[in-house]
């Protein structure tokens, strides 16, 4: 970033890289005390100007874009670089609120592809994060599953012989039942959610199994905090995964 040498000032150049910071070109960011410097010199040149430069903003990817509409001899111009101000000399002519008001249009209109972009952002962020929720929730209830069968089937109470028996076995397939609400997101779950007589199901396949095997492991070693692993029963398991 370059200001040009003008009247008032000798000039300023920096970078907004730090690994491109160097003697000549210092980084640039807020407490850097040359760039302090400069937008106090600026906020005090601008007073004087207050009635032939006016600052432009418009909302921009959380945030805002900000320019300045400066009055010149000809008709006023918005300038959004400092390469602008080469070609600027202010004039003393009071800006109107109908340039004002067409300055901001045009300043939206530079930023409007930007913008449109930080917005399909934001909504893929929001889809990725919901997606991932339903994942989650799919895994602890497989877990859950996964535990009670193995729990029907051999009596173990405790819960590390049941884990092992499932580390052992991550290609055997699981039917499992699932609470009536994951029907709803079925349609989002990277794995095929079905149902039949009013329930709802999932078959596991190995990527799933890993996926619940190793959630019980995690959920173990919080509870190995206040309880040794050996003792841990399947039964706490379940109710911390439910809870």
């Amino acid at each position: 970033v370059k200001m040009p040498v003008c009247e008032e000032t000798s000039g300023w150049q920096g970078t907004t890289s730090r690994n491109a910071a160097s003697a000549q070109q210092p980084f640039i960011t807020w407490g850097n005390k040359a760039v302090d410097g400069l937008l106090r010199e600026m906020a005090e040149r601008l007073g004087v100007y207050e009635d032939y430069v006016r600052r432009i903003s418009v909302p921009l990817a959380g945030g805002e874009a900000a320019g300045y509409l400066v009055a010149t001899s000809k008709e006023p111009v918005l300038v959004t670089s400092y390469e602008m101000l080469d070609k600027i000399k202010v004039a003393k002519i009071p800006l109107a609120d109908v340039s004002v008001q067409a300055a901001q249009k045009e300043l939206a209109c530079m930023v409007a592809e930007e913008q449109a972009q930080h917005v399909n952002r934001e909504k893929t962020v929001q889809v990725n994060e919901e997606y991932a929720l339903i994942q989650r929730e799919l895994v602890k209830h497989v877990a859950i599953g996964m535990l009670k069968k193995i729990l029907e089937e051999t009596g173990e109470v405790f819960a590390q012989p049941v884990i092992k028996r499932l580390e052992e076995l991550p290609r055997k397939t699981y039917t499992l039942q699932l609470p009536g609400k994951m029907q709803e997101c079925r349609n989002r779950t990277l794995f095929t959610v079905s149902s039949a007589g009013g329930n709802t199901y999932v078959t596991t396949t190995p990527i799933l199994n890993g996926a619940a095997v190793a959630l019980c492991q995690r959920v173990s070693a919080r509870l190995a905090k206040h309880k040794n692993k050996k003792e841990q029963t399947c039964q706490e398991i379940i109710d911390f995964l439910g809870s």
